[in-house]
């Protein structure tokens, strides 16, 4: 009788004991997959962003090698105190220039509880992950808002700035006067400059190769666009591009289009626009021009479908707006008052990118010192701090006092956008 006790003891304590073993191979392989999971995520993020900031096109042996120090890095600190770093095997494959796949497997063995009495060294546990980071499955619109009033047309680089300085406009500034409504380059010891040559110094600059602000957020535009095309894994119709330039005028030079080259196309010829007669030469309406964007809007959602579709406006500025005003003679007056108009874009669900391109100071001009002098260089009441309170949260906030700056900057831009809208498990 003992013996049977004792016999259906033991089948009972196996039986508990293969329950328990069940139960933490089910609970090592859930925590295992979530490591697994965000480790592939961490991955394509960190290889995504190296491929965007990377001056040469990356090897994809250098990718599958960034990609497996990655994960190894993030399994081993996320690993739980106690328990055995798993196997790792991590594989990269590319789908464009810009976007692939990084697929992640992680292998243990959960220990036995009573290893002694059953068999086999432990339960073997394997989990994949794997994350993706194309723009192809969303439904997603992308809005350009351009800044393209003539205080964009300083040099792009410290370089640029000083052989404009040094041109036959001898000005900072290239503005795009045809009329020649603000004199003549041509100079003489009197005031007069009636009857001479009108002074249009932005064809000054594009004659001797300097190149602007502005110039430089044309090829950045285009090269975004090029780049764009690359992360929709070639599948282009689920994402639309528009542009829009303001200045004294609202102009849509690009109406929504899933047309990516005939919008790249648009992009080249963005420029400053045309100088009004003097005094006003020229205004920069900022506030109109984001409640513009807010009134076209329609369709933004989550990306889900072309009535829900993921909404991002890139927003490019040197932070003035720049309006009549009755105050002083110039009929200008500067201020950063557009808050409001970007945060009706953010309550509508738009995620609002704010490219900062900084207002040069001029040094020794009146009409600096009147209308641009006397805003704060930092924080609330700055062009600075306007253009980081506008952006969607400082991940979307983007400073470029440069043309190569601006350049990485919207480069940058579209990182977030796929982050943001094509980073993915895809299993």
């Amino acid at each position: 009788m003992s013996l049977m006790v004792a016999v259906s003891t033991s089948v009972a304590v196996i039986g508990v004991a293969a329950a328990i073993n069940l139960g933490a191979a089910v609970q090592n392989k859930k925590t295992l997959q979530g490591i697994s999971d965000a480790a592939a995520l961490q991955a394509e993020k960190t290889v995504q962003a190296a491929q965007a900031s990377a001056s040469t096109t990356m090897s994809q042996s250098d990718i599958a090698a960034l990609a497996q120090t990655t994960v190894q890095s993030y399994v081993a600190a996320n690993t739980p105190a106690g328990s055995t770093v798993p196997d790792i095997q991590v594989a990269y494959t590319s789908l464009s220039t810009y976007s692939g796949n990084v697929t992640v497997t992680l292998s243990r063995k959960t220990s036995l509880f009573m290893s002694g009495v059953l068999p086999g060294g432990g339960i073997p546990v394997s989990v994949t992950s794997t994350a993706t980071m194309t723009l192809g499955n969303s439904y997603i619109q992308i809005i350009f808002l351009v800044d393209i009033s003539n205080s964009m047309g300083i040099g792009g680089t410290p370089a640029d700035i000083s052989a404009l300085e040094n041109s036959s406009a001898q000005c900072a500034f290239a503005c795009h006067d045809p009329n020649g409504y603000r004199g003549s380059c041509t100079k003489k010891s009197s005031s007069n400059f009636f009857g001479l040559p009108p002074c249009n110094t932005r064809v000054t600059a594009q004659q001797a190769g300097i190149n602007l602000k502005i110039d430089y957020v044309n090829q950045a535009i285009q090269t975004f666009m090029a780049q764009l095309v690359d992360y929709s894994n070639k599948d282009q119709n689920n994402i639309t591009a528009s542009i829009t330039t303001y200045g004294t005028t609202i102009q849509q030079i690009q109406a929504p289009t899933t047309d990516i080259a005939a919008a790249t196309s648009v992009a080249s010829t963005i420029d400053l626009e045309t100088a009004v007669p003097m005094p006003i030469l020229g205004y920069t309406r900022t506030s109109d021009a984001l409640n513009t964007i807010a009134g076209q809007l329609t369709n933004v959602g989550q990306g889900e479908s072309e009535n829900s579709q993921r909404t991002y406006v890139i927003f490019i500025s040197d932070g003035a707006q720049d309006i009549y005003s009755t105050a002083n003679s110039y009929q200008h007056i500067v201020t950063v008052n557009y808050q409001a108009a970007c945060n009706t874009l953010k309550q509508m669900g738009v995620t609002l990118l704010s490219v900062w391109v900084p207002y040069y100071p001029i040094y020794g001009s009146q009409q600096y010192n009147t209308l641009i002098a006397p805003l704060p260089t930092t924080g609330t009441g700055s062009m600075e701090g306007a253009m980081q309170a506008c952006a969607t949260s400082s991940d979307y906030y983007f400073e470029a006092d440069d043309g190569p700056a601006i350049k990485n900057a919207l480069t940058s831009s579209l990182s977030s956008i796929v982050t943001s809208s094509g980073l993915r498990l895809i299993k």
